[in-house]
């Protein structure tokens, strides 16, 4: 441990005795394609080697200063400080950032300036210095809007709208968040929409939207999928995972979920070599443990992240650890010790004003003190309780008027989408039953041109036959007929009119011998 804090006591005092000596100017070479890659080679060791990064750094640094151009310099010192704030040296990077910004605001560089600010900010958030952070924020948004770059503005409206959250200051968040969206799409930033999904989840969590708060979260969680497939860069995976296990386990009830999201985020946790990382994931695995009632794994995962972050010089979340390490001494009836971790939990959330952690902290001593018949301290302790509760439900009630606004106009989206899916529904309906009627009124006009066309062709082939039927009335002596008038009329004549046969005439042999007696006898020779 000890080791540790004189590298990092070493690293902040080589930033500053650096930073602070005189640039030696050399005119040639491209200066700030050496810086770049000296800055991508060292993030290759961010994770893994930190001699190896410290080398790496160090070059750009130098390079930068060789180069005898402020801007060239003050973008080196932008590029390692976003190095070291990604390796968790939180001083360090704090150092370098004020160094670039009062250079940048010498040069009257305002976009670059604004860049660093909002660094800057992020970096005094994790440290807690919560006001100044806000106006680094405000300051770079007006900047950006100015010169309008979309997906700086973004990252700026995103953090100050994540700050507001924190806060629970909604409305205000809201309306960040929905600029962030405008300047994240207007960029096509796609690491901008993951981060801004993961904000809103915190934001729907805040509120008491857990269902809603998980959607969002796994949104997230498929976008920075996405993006670790591209770069090999798991931080959002993990934060998701850290924050679902977070809902899971505190607010769903869903213990063994929960646990399984904190165990996901551990592993990744891993790969990185970063306490204030391994603080988080460690802290939840902690309190799903605490919540199972296995205290013993519950103390040893919390300890340690309390641990690293005591390291990591990070106060945000410290009063939360020794406050569940303070739960887990009571359980046991270790009421000292867990006397000993309120008071410790209690100082650190009033310094960070952490209201919730304070109540709770009323509550704890509260209920630590009647156990130990201490009925004064307990009543007073319950009083302060209660106080306080009354007020943080005047929020609460607030909040819960945010989250049924923001309920209304999500289904009011909703809502309009699904009337327009039905109008777009009943529209494909309308015109695929007027294709329908159109086809079948072609079939029938179909059908009736063909009925038509048989019965014409019927007709007319009816005309051409003509058959005899009945009995017909004959002479017996003549073989003349009756027709229909009554009158009689040679065979020839009827057939004629009722068939469609015609006559050809002739003489049969019978006929022919009494017509021609001699034409009989010269048949009969040519037959000897």
């Amino acid at each position: 441990m000890v080791g540790d804090v004189n590298k990092k006591i070493k690293i902040i005092l080589w930033v500053i005795i650096f930073v602070s000596g005189a640039s030696s100017k050399n005119p040639t070479g491209n200066y700030l394609e050496k810086v770049k890659q000296y800055h991508e080679m060292a993030k290759t060791f961010i994770y893994r080697d930190n001699d190896s990064l410290f080398y790496y750094t160090d070059l750009a640094i130098q390079t930068g200063k060789e180069s005898g151009d402020p801007q060239v310099e003050i973008d080196a010192m932008y590029l390692v400080a976003f190095d070291f704030s990604k390796a968790g040296f939180y001083d360090t990077t704090k150092v370098l950032l004020e160094r670039a910004l009062k250079m940048s605001e010498e040069q009257m560089d305002i976009e670059r300036t604004a860049k660093i600010k909002n660094q800057l900010g992020h970096i005094l958030w994790l440290k807690s210095d919560n006001v100044t952070a806000k106006r680094y924020f405000e300051d770079a948004i007006e900047i950006f809007k100015k010169v309008g770059n979309q997906e700086e503005l973004g990252k700026a409206l995103n953090n100050l709208a994540y700050f507001y959250t924190k806060w629970g200051e909604y409305k205000k968040a809201i309306d960040l968040y929905v600029q962030a969206l405008d300047a994240f799409v207007a960029s096509d930033f796609i690491e901008g929409a993951a981060w801004l999904n993961f904000s809103m989840g915190v934001l729907f969590q805040n509120v008491g939207e857990y269902e809603q708060a998980l959607n969002y979260i796994q949104n997230s969680l498929k976008m920075y999928g996405q993006i670790a497939r591209l770069n090999q860069d798991s931080t959002g995976v993990r934060m998701c995972y850290n924050q679902m296990g977070y809902i899971y386990t505190h607010h769903l009830d869903s213990l063994e979920l929960g646990l399984e999201y904190q165990l996901k985020a551990l592993k990744l946790a891993e790969k990185t070599n970063l306490k204030i990382v391994f603080a988080d994931a460690l802290a939840g695995i902690g309190e799903t443990y605490y919540k199972m009632g296995k205290l013993n794994e519950a103390r040893d995962n919390i300890q340690r992240a309390y641990d690293y972050r005591v390291l990591s010089d990070i106060k945000s979340g410290t009063a939360s650890n020794l406050k569940f390490l303070g739960y887990i001494e009571r359980d046991k009836k270790n009421y000292s010790e867990a006397e000993k971790y309120f008071l410790q939990a209690n100082e650190l959330a009033k310094k960070l004003n952490s209201r919730s952690n304070i109540n709770d902290l009323n509550f704890a001593f509260s209920g630590l003190y009647e156990e130990q018949k201490q009925y004064r301290k307990a009543l007073s302790y319950l009083k302060k309780y209660n106080e306080l509760r009354d007020s943080i439900l005047s929020n609460e009630i607030a909040n819960t008027v945010v989250s049924a606004n923001l309920k209304h106009e999500i289904e009011k989206k909703i809502r309009e989408n699904d009337l327009l899916a039905q109008q777009n529904k009943i529209q494909q309906l309308q015109i695929e039953r007027v294709r329908l009627m159109r086809n079948y009124l072609l079939i029938v006009v179909l059908l009736a041109l063909f009925t038509i066309s048989i019965t014409i062709f019927m007709y007319f082939k009816q005309k051409q036959i003509k058959t005899l039927r009945g009995l017909i009335p004959i002479c017996a002596k003549c073989k003349r007929i009756r027709n229909d008038e009554g009158y009689y009329e040679k065979l020839e004549v009827y057939i004629a009119q009722h068939t469609e046969a015609g006559f050809s005439y002739g003489l049969c042999p019978d006929c022919l011998k009494t017509i021609n007696p001699q034409h009989n006898h010269e048949i009969k020779d040519a037959d000897r």
